[in-house]
C-alpha cells in the first residue's frame, strides 16, 4: 500500500497513455456541441473541460476531456483502447458535417498531490495544462508532443497511481465506466454536464433524471473492508445482493474498492463481502 502521506505533502508525476481524436474544420465546433454534454462554447482557446459522449438513449460512450485549440480545432483525449468506440459514436452522426476527425495515441503526464498548482504555470510553456478533473486530490495533466515531468515533483507508479484513483473515488473507463451505465449513477454529472446549454445527443435521459433528483437505483459507491476484496465478488446485506465490487486494491491488513450500490442501502452503511463486513460510503465527498 502506499504512503499516502507522502502524497499530501508533494506532488507525484504518472505518465499514463490515452487515446486522442483530432477534431477539425469549420464545423468542428458546431458538431461537438450538439454531441456532448458539456458547454464547449465556453470555452476559449487551450481551454478544457471533461465531458460525456453518450448513445441515443441517454447510455455510457466515452468520459473525456474535450480542448479547444481554435475555433475550427478540438482535440479530445480519453483513456487508451477507447478512442475507437468514441470515433465510431460520433461518426455515426457526422452527416454533411465539414469536420475531420484523426483517432491518434499519445503520451501524458498527470500530475497529483498537495502543491501541484503550484507548480502548473511553470510546467506547460512547451505544451498545455489540462484540469485532471479529480474532485479530491489537487492535480493537472501536461497534454503535447514530448512530454515530461516538470522540475519539483516526484515519479509515482502504476500501483501508487490505481491506489489513489481509488482512494479518491475516481471511476475508470472499462470497471466504473461500462456500457449500460447512465451519468447518474456515477459521481460526474457535476463536472461533465451543462444543464443550461442546447440540445445534445442523449441529453433526455440526464435532463430527466436530473428533475428526479438523479433517483436511480444504483449508485457508484466507496468501499473499505478488513479483508481482501476481489473485482466482481458481490456485495450482499442479509443475504441479498445489493451490488458488485467493481475495482479493490490491497489497503493496509484490509482493502478498499468502488463498485455500484443498490440506493436500498443507506448511506453511510454497512454490508458483507465475501465473508468481511464492509463498509460503505459515498464517492461524492
Amino acid at each position: 500500500m502506499p504512503n499516502l502521506d507522502k502524497f499530501l505533502q508533494e506532488p507525484h508525476a504518472y505518465t499514463l497513455q490515452r487515446d486522442f481524436l483530432q477534431c477539425t474544420g469549420p464545423d468542428t465546433g458546431d458538431f461537438l456541441q450538439g454531441q456532448l454534454s458539456q458547454d464547449i462554447e465556453a470555452l476559449s482557446d487551450l481551454g478544457s473541460a471533461w465531458s460525456f459522449l453518450l448513445n441515443p438513449n441517454g447510455k455510457f460512450c466515452t468520459w473525456l476531456r474535450i480542448t479547444r485549440l481554435s475555433s475550427e480545432e478540438y482535440m479530445l483525449d480519453m483513456e487508451q483502447g477507447f478512442g475507437q468506440a468514441a470515433l465510431e459514436r460520433l461518426n455515426r452522426f457526422k452527416i454533411r458535417v465539414n469536420c475531420d476527425i484523426e483517432n491518434t495515441q499519445s503520451q501524458i503526464v498527470r500530475i497529483l498531490g498537495r502543491g501541484a498548482n503550484e507548480i502548473k504555470g511553470e510546467s506547460h510553456k512547451q505544451s498545455i495544462a489540462a484540469d485532471a478533473g479529480w474532485q479530491t486530490l489537487e492535480g493537472f495533466d501536461l497534454l503535447g508532443p514530448g512530454v515530461v515531468k516538470p522540475d519539483g515533483c516526484s515519479e509515482g507508479n502504476e500501483d501508487d497511481y490505481e491506489y489513489i484513483r481509488i482512494f479518491h473515488a475516481v471511476p475508470k473507463m472499462g470497471t466504473e465506466l461500462t456500457e449500460g451505465v447512465i451519468p447518474a449513477e456515477t459521481n460526474l454529472v457535476p463536472r461533465g454536464v451543462s444543464f443550461t446549454k442546447g440540445c445534445y445527443t442523449g441529453q433526455e435521459l440526464v435532463a430527466r433524471l436530473d428533475s428526479r433528483g438523479n433517483n436511480v437505483p444504483k449508485h457508484l459507491r466507496k468501499i473499505s473492508s478488513p479483508g481482501a476484496c476481489i473485482v466482481g465478488s458481490e456485495i450482499t446485506v442479509e443475504g441479498k445482493k445489493v451490488g458488485v465490487v467493481t475495482s479493490a486494491v490491497p489497503s493496509g491488513d484490509g482493502s478498499i474498492g468502488l463498485g455500484y450500490v443498490s440506493r436500498s442501502l443507506e448511506i453511510p452503511g454497512m454490508a458483507e463481502i465475501d465473508g468481511f463486513s464492509a463498509s460503505i460510503t459515498s464517492a461524492s465527498d
